[in-house]
């Protein structure tokens, strides 16, 4: 009762303020904001980019950059259709209050009761944890638990069976941590409870009463749209096309839609007169439930999580909700809105490593403000998350080192409860790796032989065992630094 009071509250407390004006109106300050972006745009390498903003129920802004593919010439346009990675996750949450307010499922509903067969590794959380626990990342599973195995190719289920292999990081719901598969489960017990799957539930619940008629759960769908835009890794100054398909955690990273269908669902959220979800429903998602970190472009001492979104309060006092997405593969999104003023913008561009999403939006907001753009201090937050971004894609942990004497060749099958049997071969003279269902080439830099304590077949810790052999002089061909640092963790 007191968290329904409390979102309540939240609710009338947004609803009972008037919604302030810009410092300056629209007309005055968008010529130089769209300046701003063509500047920020043309410093950053990325090939296409498309901003939209919305204020008060009217689009005020709408306008891609640059092209859809490097190397070609089909121009961004608003209904260039992105993938969103985790912006995605206020989309699925937004859907699931639907299904809250239609009384299909509760927020503390147990998991177990709507899927059955999800568990974790201690059984008391397995039978407690809630869609709160799993949508507000503090169930006590670990940092992307699961992001590895949907890496090697293993299958939605096969991923969700092995997260009961995963010792929890921290007591249940005294901690926080991201995880895409602790999410996506959470996801698939409410569109269960709903008798469909979830890319029909997004549909039901969210695409179709909003009129988002570009957007999807299916990786199928965004590749078939005839205006969509690839994706991209940036590397020594060159866009490289990359590919991600993100259906096995669809519900955390999964959707893909245009710009102007952004902005729809961004509407849903700001306007004060939408009749599809209740507001005090969609309240109890702003609301902070989880303790995170600081993060550079949320402009607050500490950092918070709620259902799907990450809340934030402003120098102003002023509620703000955002979230960003991010492929290594190649996308960048972000969504920041005002709901107090019904001020929102979106952002997407096609390439990674990027912080464009978070500079545009940050200089957006100091506009909306003061009344003029200051490109050094888009660039500045710019900066701060591209930092982020990059320690995050080449962070790699520090195995223990191996004790004993160089022993046998490194070819043979090697075993893990977790990751499975990884078995290293050689084929016409090259060396391979094949874990999951990936193969790849490795070559060799260094010495060729390992220690007798990873000898094949008596090694358990496969995760160990990769660092130590990428360390001891062989890498990984078939992924690029940047991926490998994920696919090691």
């Amino acid at each position: 009762m007191k968290k329904w009071t409390l979102a309540v509250g939240l609710f009338l407390g947004l609803t009972c303020l008037a919604p302030a004006q810009p410092a300056r109106p629209f007309s005055e300050t968008l010529p130089a904001f769209e300046a701003l972006c063509g500047q920020l745009f043309g410093n950053s390498g990325v090939p296409g980019l498309c901003v939209g903003i919305v204020y008060r129920g009217q689009v005020v802004f709408l306008k891609g950059y640059g092209v859809r593919q490097a190397g070609q010439s089909q121009p961004v346009d608003p209904d260039t259709v992105f993938q969103l990675a985790s912006c995605s996750k206020p989309m699925t949450s937004t859907a699931l209050a639907h299904l809250v307010s239609r009384k299909r499922i509760g927020w503390d509903d147990k998991i177990v009761s709507h899927l059955p067969d999800f568990q974790l590794n201690d059984p008391w959380i397995t039978r407690h944890v809630t869609f709160r626990d799993l949508l507000s990342h503090h169930s006590g599973l670990p940092e992307f638990a699961g992001d590895v195995l949907d890496d090697l190719g293993m299958s939605q289920q096969q991923v969700l069976r092995q997260l009961r292999l995963l010792k929890t990081d921290y007591d249940f719901r005294a901690g926080y941590a991201y995880t895409n598969f602790g999410y996506t489960a959470a996801a698939l017990a409410a569109a269960r409870a709903d008798g469909k799957s979830f890319e029909q539930m997004m549909q039901a619940e969210l695409f179709g009463p909003l009129g988002m008629k570009s957007a999807s759960a299916r990786f199928a769908d965004y590749q078939a749209a005839p205006n969509h835009s690839s994706s991209h890794f940036l590397h020594d100054g060159k866009a490289l096309v990359t590919v991600r398909n993100p259906d096995h955690q669809a519900p955390a990273g999964g959707v893909s839609c245009s710009t102007r269908d952004f902005l729809r669902w961004a509407q849903l959220h700001l306007d004060p007169e939408q009749k599809i979800i209740p507001r005090a429903v969609l309240a109890e998602t702003y609301r902070v439930h989880s303790v995170t970190g600081e993060n550079p472009a949320n402009f607050s001492a500490g950092g918070f999580y709620g259902l799907g979104w990450i809340p934030a309060f402003d120098a102003k006092g002023r509620l703000k909700l955002s979230h960003s997405g991010a492929f290594f593969q190649g996308v960048r999104s972000c969504v920041t809105l005002l709901p107090q003023e019904e001020v929102g913008i979106v952002v997407v561009c096609n390439a990674f490593p990027s912080a464009l999403p978070e500079a545009i939006s940050a200089g957006f907001l100091k506009m909306y403000d003061e009344g003029r753009c200051d490109p050094s201090y888009s660039q500045g937050i710019g900066d701060k998350v591209l930092e982020m971004l990059q320690k995050m894609s080449a962070a790699l942990p520090t195995p223990p080192p191996l004790a004993g004497q160089p022993g046998p060749r490194a070819e043979g099958v090697y075993s893990n409860k977790f990751y499975g049997q990884a078995r290293i071969f050689r084929r016409d003279g090259q060396l391979w790796l094949t874990l999951g269902n990936q193969e790849f080439p490795l070559q060799v830099t260094g010495p060729s032989q390992l220690c007798s304590s990873v000898a094949p077949g008596k090694y358990e810790d496969i995760h160990s065992f990769l660092l130590n052999f990428d360390k001891r002089g062989f890498l990984l061909q078939g992924l690029g630094p940047e991926q490998f640092s994920r696919f090691s963790r």
